[in-house]
């Protein structure tokens, strides 16, 4: 039964690029893949002669020993059969798939959804497997804890935050009785958020614009800053723009919903931004 402190050895013995498997114990593994992602996994032969692997979770945000508790207690269910009835119950992954369909139908735009699949690939690829109704609230604070640890603190609340809509989803569905994220609330780790410098005095506004204008910036670059500076939206939105926007002569711009990720915006500024670009 390999140790801690030889399977620390074993993984630093791993070249770059290359992907092992550590055997831990019979059909136990640590696959170490090339991108130096870890993953527990499990192999046994089923009742019908069939080779299966089972990924238990990853390394480190599950240790050895608890890995060891999840390998033991799907040996358990293999053995008395309930294995292959949690097989057919609905995982989380699937309801979170449900989910963004309902969404996708409704009112959130393709961006908003395809920012929610990138920050909640931690949970899936940690919990998407397991039952949702086997799901508990120290399973969900792993996964967050792993973000705090990584230092993405806001994408650890956003976890909680949609996996909560999920769960009170499944709910609704009957396929859960509770939501466990509603006991980690006041958990979470709060970065201080540390404001940016703003000129708030319209003297010092007004020297701004006029440095903007008259400092030999390049005419795409000054019209870019006289552009934000006027409409206060994100740089993304400015860089992104196409001329298929703007309607000149009426003096508007109409920026799509997929690029704000809420519903329309127009902008009416051409009378204001004339003047300062000519």
């Amino acid at each position: 039964m390999l140790t801690e402190k030889e399977m620390q050895r074993e993984i630093r013995a791993v070249p770059e690029g290359v992907r092992k498997g550590i055997l831990i114990d019979e059909g136990f593994i640590l696959d170490v893949l090339k991108s130096r992602k870890m993953v527990w996994r499990y192999r046994f032969t089923d009742r019908r002669g069939k080779e299966l692997k089972v990924k238990l979770g990853e390394y480190p945000g599950m240790s050895l020993r608890e890995a060891r508790i999840a390998r033991d207690k799907l040996r358990g269910d293999i053995a008395s059969g309930e294995y292959e009835e949690k097989k057919k119950a609905v995982t989380f992954g699937e309801v979170f798939e449900t989910l963004i369909k309902r969404r996708v139908e409704g009112v959130c735009t393709e961006k908003y959804l395809q920012n929610m699949r990138i920050y909640m690939k931690r949970f899936i690829s940690m919990l998407g497997d397991m039952p949702i109704n086997e799901i508990t609230s120290s399973d969900v604070l792993r996964v967050i804890e792993a973000a705090e640890s990584d230092g993405v603190y806001s994408t650890a609340h956003k976890i909680k935050q949609t996996a909560g809509q999920v769960f009170r989803f499944a709910a609704a569905a009957g396929l859960v009785t509770a939501d466990p994220t509603y006991m980690l609330t006041g958990l979470l780790q709060v970065r201080k958020v540390k404001h940016m410098p703003r000129i708030t005095d319209p003297e010092l506004a007004g020297r701004l614009m006029r440095d903007i204008r008259d400092k030999g910036h390049s005419p795409t670059m000054r019209i870019f800053l006289q552009l934000h500076a006027y409409t206060f939206v994100r740089p993304k939105e400015i860089r992104e723009a196409e001329w298929g926007e703007f309607d000149l002569a009426a003096g508007v711009w109409k920026i799509p919903a997929e690029n704000l990720n809420r519903s329309l915006f127009y902008y009416c500024l051409f009378h204001f931004f004339r003047a300062e670009s000519t």
